[in-house]
């Protein structure tokens, strides 16, 4: 029994009643329509092909966020950084020391934020709430990253016949084009 007879046999079951609905690739037929109500597909992907894309440099990893974004990133670092200096270093002995230890401990812990690996213990509650909402938007922030770069090096690649690409062959389609 080929796959078309498995098809109807199903459509049959669903207008007996034996199966409440199918959901599938079932191909819309004049004589299938006849038993069965159909929706319309959600979207219309067409035909697609998965290939290389010719875009893709070893600086893919930048794409993802926008260069305004890259550097508000950077200076909400460092005035995170400022500002748990200025909360902790009068109190807290991590943050003491000559102006250039200063500094350095200052936008080691802002930049250890974004992958949780400071070391330096806040003694103010106020610099914990800081840090705590901060660390919710790095979280926020390297989700969007990642998922803007998985679609980047995934989705982003598959080529549509609907937007005039050739699928079959280099020097021909086997689609007619849709323009």
């Amino acid at each position: 029994m080929d796959a078309y007879q498995n098809y109807n046999n199903l459509i049959h079951q669903v207008h007996t009643g034996e199966f409440d609905a199918a959901v599938g690739d079932i191909t819309i037929t004049a004589n299938r329509s006849l038993y069965v109500d159909f929706t319309l597909p959600y979207t219309d992907l067409g035909i697609g092909t998965l290939s290389r894309n010719d875009d893709v440099s070893m600086w893919i990893f930048m794409k993802p966020l926008s260069s305004d974004l890259w550097l508000v990133s950077a200076c909400f670092f460092i005035l995170l950084g400022f500002v748990i200096w200025i909360l902790e270093h009068r109190t807290n002995e991590e943050f003491q020391g000559s102006p250039s230890e200063q500094i350095g401990t200052t936008l080691w812990f802002a930049f250890s934020t974004l992958v949780y690996a400071h070391r330096q213990k806040l003694k103010s509650n106020l610099s914990r709430f800081v840090v705590t909402v901060w660390l919710f938007v790095v979280l926020l922030l390297a989700s969007s990253y990642t998922a803007a770069l998985s679609s980047l090096l995934t989705i982003e690649q598959i080529r549509l016949a609907s937007k005039g690409d050739l699928i079959g062959n280099k020097n021909g389609s086997f689609l007619p084009h849709s323009t």
